[in-house]
């Protein structure tokens, strides 16, 4: 059996290794339930990761959706603009053929007739001017005979 003095031995050395123990005990205990805390922390940001990834994905697919529908836009805009550039050429070409028609054609065509005209409004002024002294010479005559009736019946009453 042991004495009581080996048992206050035991009791010293297990009350100091024992004591450290218990409180490193508590320490870990404390350690475990703040890891227990922090997990549970992770755990909710891990969990609203995932939502706000699902959101991201979600986004993400919209997005590849709208550039689908932007490239198919933008492809039949190129589309259009050739056909405009195509047209606009053709046009060109048009504008420069009616360009040349009116300067070779048109315009010298115009001209001739105007020359043309000139010499009938010549010609018209002076048949007008002819006809005014036509007109005239009517005037003259008729008061001429006017007169000369005048005189015949003076000469009537005098013979």
């Amino acid at each position: 059996m042991l004495e009581p003095k080996d048992l206050e031995m035991i009791a010293e050395i297990v009350e100091r290794t024992v004591e450290p123990l218990k409180i490193d005990i508590a320490g870990l205990k404390s350690d475990v339930a703040e890891l227990k805390s922090d997990v549970a922390e992770l755990k909710s940001d891990v969990a609203e990761l995932k939502s706000d990834m699902a959101e991201l994905k979600a986004d993400v697919a919209e997005l590849k959706s709208d550039v689908e529908q932007l490239k198919t836009d933008v492809k039949k805009l190129e589309d259009r603009m050739t056909k405009l550039e195509s047209r606009m050429t053709t046009l060109e070409g048009r504008m420069t053929s009616v360009e040349l028609t009116l300067e070779n054609e048109t315009n010298k065509g115009i001209n001739i007739i105007a020359e043309g005209h000139q010499d009938l409004d010549r010609k018209l002024n002076q048949a007008l001017k002819i006809e005014e002294e036509k007109e005239i010479l009517m005037l003259r005559v008729n008061y001429l005979e006017s007169e000369l009736c005048k005189v015949k019946t003076k000469l009537g009453e005098i013979a």
